[in-house]
């Protein structure tokens, strides 16, 4: 019998990113865990755990990005949003999950949470990213 623990991170993030854009869709419409919110960003203030900007020095080539992060430790999960400098339009999202030496990541720029909102959409909406 396969366990969790048995499966790389490749093998588990479609499940773990399915589960997020569940979350987000409650937390868009204030059902579930957070029916009891009156609004989006009260709902979205119970969710992450911080919304930071992760830098890199100039020997690293890897590039900035904005981190709204959901869950830490093992497994932990992310989204990060890749823009043209701090202040500049989003060009790329990314789900991130990664456990104990492990990591996967999923382009998920063009992808939607429902039948009315873009996961791109969401995060120029909530997060205040120039459109």
């Amino acid at each position: 019998m396969t366990t969790t623990k048995d499966k790389t991170c490749a093998e588990r993030i479609a499940q773990s990113y399915a589960g997020r854009i569940e979350d987000l869709n409650e937390i868009l419409e204030c059902e579930g865990d957070f029916s009891h919110c009156s609004d989006t960003p009260e709902a979205l203030g119970e969710y992450g755990l911080g919304f930071d900007y992760v830098e890199h020095d100039e020997e690293e080539e890897k590039q900035d990005f904005w981190r709204f992060q959901i869950s830490w430790g093992g497994p932990s999960e992310e989204f990060r949003i890749y823009t043209d400098g701090k202040e500049g339009p989003i060009q790329r999202i990314e789900f991130v999950f990664m456990d104990w030496f492990d990591g996967a990541s999923k382009d998920v720029t063009n992808d939607q949470i429902n039948k009315d909102w873009a996961l791109k959409e969401f995060f120029e909406t909530y997060f205040c990213f120039p459109m």
